[in-house]
């Protein structure tokens, strides 16, 4: 299914937020950070791909 460029744009910017979050906490445990990381790689490729 297409998404629209908006849609597209709004879903980049929860990546980018999130992965910013994700760096703030640098308290986590390593392994949950590399995890949600690959996370939002894994989203942001699909969103690439759509």
């Amino acid at each position: 299914k297409k998404v629209s460029p908006d849609k597209m744009v709004e879903m980049q910017a929860k990546i980018e937020e999130e992965r910013k979050a994700l760096e703030a906490k640098l308290d986590m445990e390593e392994e949950e950070r590399n995890k949600a990381r690959a996370e939002l790689e894994k989203r942001e490729k699909d969103l690439l791909k759509a």
